[in-house]
């Protein structure tokens, strides 16, 4: 997908920003054209599958998906802590990210800025990038994370105390395919916006 940096072109400046009561400010990068998120009351929380980059104030780099592992992105269901490696296209199911015990990465203030919690925004769609400045209370607060918790977060430095975060958020977009010479299963799809719709296998074995 589309990699922003903090001092890119005169788009960046002129995209709005919006402050959420939480705290919270996130500016649109790219609006997706898929489903909009929503997590009403009552439902079972959504899913999504996305990439996301972390940095700390002074633009180092916590962990990117893109960059870290296979690159693969990472599944998570809002409301939940646990993060897992969703498998590209038809690599088979997800596999846990998290050891046991290990914190989330992904913290309530991206949850805030995708879902747009308070109403000053709207929620994110599939296929959007937002970037998002989370305070430290809705990251890792007055504890920071520990070299070791770090480590076994998969991050690729610890988290002083108190420290703001900022993070690039990448919403994929998913669609249902029939698995070729199958009987009638299916999978899930997800790619980037430029690349919807995604890709998928022919019954002879080709990319279509």
């Amino acid at each position: 997908g589309e990699r922003i940096s903090s001092s890119s072109s005169s788009s960046s400046s002129s995209r709005s920003i919006v402050r959420l009561l939480s705290g919270v400010q996130y500016a649109d990068a790219r609006v997706g054209l898929g489903p909009v998120i929503d997590n009403p009351r009552g439902r079972t929380a959504p899913t999504v599958v996305m990439h996301l980059r972390a940095l700390l104030r002074d633009g180092s780099v916590l962990f990117d998906t893109v960059e870290d592992g296979d690159g693969s992105p990472i599944l998570y269901r809002l409301g939940s802590s646990e993060v897992q490696d969703f498998a590209n296209f038809f690599g088979g199911g997800a596999g846990s990210d998290s050891r046991r015990g290990a914190r989330s990465k992904v913290v309530s203030g991206v949850e805030d800025a995708i879902l747009a919690r308070g109403q000053q925004g709207d929620p994110m769609r599939e296929g959007g990038i937002r970037m998002v400045v989370v305070p430290s209370p809705l990251g890792y607060g007055n504890a920071g994370v520990s070299r070791f918790e770090a480590f076994q977060m998969g991050l690729r430095k610890p988290i002083p105390r108190n420290e703001l975060l900022r993070y690039e958020v990448e919403l994929l977009r998913c669609l249902d395919v029939e698995i070729p010479d199958s009987t009638g299963q299916t999978i899930q799809a997800c790619c980037a916006e430029e690349n919807y719709p995604c890709k998928t296998p022919s019954a002879n074995g080709e990319v279509q």
